[in-house]
């Protein structure tokens, strides 16, 4: 148990610094980092082996716990590093966010510029809101 408890809480870690990145906050990034534990659990792995409890629960928990208290820490310190990073800063940064680095590095190759919004509410375009705003409502002809 405890030989497959640290390399799924890792990646939990990495989940929940995914969900950092994309500027989600505390809570949001527990319950991403739940999310995508759960997809893998019940998608890939449900072909090798039933999901259990640990899978379920254990890496998303502690997989928070250490990317909230190791890798946010050791993250902020690489990126508070001036000039340009060294190999190590850059393999501590893909091994902390494996899935930001290969979207980073393939957008990079297909000329891509991505920009990420989240945003949790009624979606209401500018078009939208400028019309109705200006709208008039008439009586009708009696």
């Amino acid at each position: 148990m405890v030989d497959k408890l640290y390399p799924a809480s890792v990646l939990g870690g990495a989940y929940y610094i995914r969900a950092q990145e994309r500027g989600l906050d505390r809570s949001q990034s527990f319950l991403y980092s739940v999310l995508l534990s759960t997809l893998y659990e019940y998608g890939t792995e449900a072909f090798f082996e039933q999901p259990s409890y640990q899978d379920l629960i254990v890496t998303p928990v502690v997989g928070s716990l250490i990317g909230r208290y190791l890798f946010t820490p050791i993250r902020q310190s690489i990126r508070a590093q001036p000039g340009e990073l060294g190999w190590t800063s850059k393999t501590i940064l893909f091994l902390t966010d494996p899935l930001g680095v290969i979207n980073a590095q393939v957008d990079r190759m297909l000329g891509v510029k991505t920009d990420v919004n989240l945003q949790f509410g009624p979606m209401v375009s500018q078009q939208r809101k400028s019309v109705s705003e200006s709208a008039h409502y008439r009586q009708p002809a009696t």
